[in-house]
């Protein structure tokens, strides 16, 4: 019998086979054979090397962007877990935060049909009406 840490997971195809003895015995009776498939995950993490990453660090808040050689920590986006900023730290008062000089908030855009399809709309919900051209928030009631 071979124990499952001295497997070599390294080639070959791997089979589990399973017998039983319902009287707590020896006498077993094999119950079935299955082959054992490897786990893309459990692949990538023994391959992946030790527990530290090579992530930057940051700071409180900053959070992680790819651009497209490296992980870089900046606070381009700052999240503090209940609000976001965009541009700046957020304002202890508001959940979102946009700042820019080179560009505008731009609201959902949805036709008349769109809009009225959403089910159970929160009040204050605002899009932009591209049927009608022109902002909508709905107040609660209409």
């Amino acid at each position: 019998m071979v124990h499952f840490h001295q497997l070599l997971w390294g080639g070959g195809t791997k089979y589990m086979k399973v017998e039983f003895d319902p009287t707590g015995g020896s006498s077993y009776t094999l119950v079935g054979t299955t082959q054992i498939l490897s786990v893309p995950y459990a692949l990538y993490a023994a391959s992946s090397g030790s527990s530290t990453s090579n992530l930057p660090a940051g700071t409180n808040g900053q959070t992680l962007r790819h651009d497209g050689s490296n992980w870089v920590a900046n606070s381009n986006l700052t999240n503090t877990g209940s609000q976001v900023g965009i541009g700046t730290s957020p304002n202890s008062s508001a959940v979102l935060d946009v700042v820019s000089t080179t560009g505008g908030f731009l609201a959902p855009r949805l036709t008349t049909v769109q809009r009225n399809a959403i089910v159970s709309s929160a009040s204050g919900l605002m899009i932009y009406n591209i049927a009608c051209g022109n902002f909508q928030y709905y107040n609660g009631t209409q």
